[in-house]
């Protein structure tokens, strides 16, 4: 039942207000920390689920599909300045009631989720400037607790945020709130992001020269969709479908990208057949082109026609029925299967496009 709960509290508790845009670089440095915590989440193969842009920057959930385990993550970027206690804490309208401060923000959202929350987080490429317990420099340190900080500080916090929500801050939430210097510097984070993805692939398939280019940029634009959606949802379905990503997508585009190396392993056996069914040479050629073309496109989640197609082939092909006498055959037939699909996709790209899909998900099969 807790689960659940917290399925609809996701959706009926609205977000609090932006408060106006994002600047281009902020938003893109979130895109690309967002990658690197989605390519940690999957080397430790927990569960997972990013949410983006909803009741803060980044919210993950464990697991993914009922959830029970909330992680805030609040991500601001500075070139000039660090962080003070002074600067977390201030309102920018505070006689309006309205703008929070940036802890305010943060212990709201524990507020509303408290039995759930298991850590707030607020992550910067700036360092922070605190006075703490045992008088080390905070300038120093990649990670700081909000209960490491020197008791005056941390009485001053505890009284500005009494003030702000008429709430009380306890040991046992400075615990689980956590300031963090990001490893992405301001003007190279993408560049850091690629080689991390890489590394990351080259030990998942063990391949030397893994698509990471191709990835990266899918994955960017999957976030960036998901980030810059503007439907409101009104279901747990909903909200998971417009504004998240989980463990289970992310293992789908890996498994494309490691079935695009398998296929060509496979082509030989392919053209065979199809030469032993009189197929001209050429469309044997044209056949194999739009089948790597296919293997490229398919990894994009974004593209919706796509996708929608692709899955209407794959639930055709679960029909015994489907796999006739010879290749070709097997093919026409599922065309017939899906008109409205293959017209569709024929508009956009070719006929002979739409013949590399169903071969491509035959032998995916």
């Amino acid at each position: 039942m807790a689960a659940l709960a917290l399925k609809e509290k996701l959706v009926t508790i609205k977000p609090i207000e932006m408060g106006g845009s994002r600047a281009a670089n902020r938003l893109e440095y979130q895109r690309d920390y967002a990658l690197c915590c989605l390519i940690e989440l999957h080397l430790k193969k927990r569960d997972y689920r990013i949410l983006f842009d909803y009741h803060d920057d980044i919210v993950i959930l464990f697991p993914s599909n009922e959830p029970s385990e909330l992680h805030f993550y609040q991500v601001k970027t500075d070139r000039t300045n660090n962080w003070s206690l002074g600067r977390l804490l201030k309102r920018k309208n505070p006689k309006g009631g309205i703008s929070l401060s940036i802890l305010g923000k943060m212990f709201s959202l524990f507020q509303k989720f408290a039995e759930h929350t298991a850590s707030l987080n607020f992550v910067s490429n700036a360092n922070f400037n605190f006075k703490l317990k045992d008088q080390s420099k905070s300038l120093a340190k990649n990670e700081i607790y909000l209960i490491d900080l020197a008791q005056q500080e941390f009485e001053v916090a505890k009284k500005k945020i009494t003030d702000e929500l008429s709430f009380e801050l306890t040991d046992e939430l400075a615990k689980i709130t956590v300031f963090k210097v990001s490893s992405l510097s301001l003007d190279d984070h993408s560049i850091h992001v690629l080689g991390k993805l890489t590394d990351f692939l080259v030990n998942k398939f063990n391949d030397p020269d893994p698509p990471a280019n191709s990835l990266f940029r899918v994955l960017k634009g999957y976030i960036e969709k998901k980030q810059n959606s503007e439907i409101e949802p009104q279901t747990f379905g909903e909200l998971f479908q417009s504004k998240s990503i989980s463990y289970q997508e992310i293992e789908s585009i890996l498994q494309s990208l490691s079935f695009k190396k398998k296929f060509a392993e496979l082509w030989e056996e392919i053209r065979s057949n199809l030469q032993n069914e009189n197929c001209n040479y050429k469309l044997i050629q044209d056949l194999h082109d739009e089948c790597d073309r296919y293997l490229l496109e398919r990894t994009n989640p974004t593209n919706d026609l796509l996708q929608g197609v692709r899955q209407e082939i794959k639930n055709l092909l679960s029909d015994p029925n489907a796999h006739k006498d010879t290749l070709l055959g097997t093919v026409g037939h599922l065309a017939q299967g899906c008109p409205i699909g293959k017209k569709r996709i024929s508009d956009l790209f070719s006929e002979t496009f739409f013949k590399a899909m169903i071969l491509v998900e035959i032998y995916d099969k």
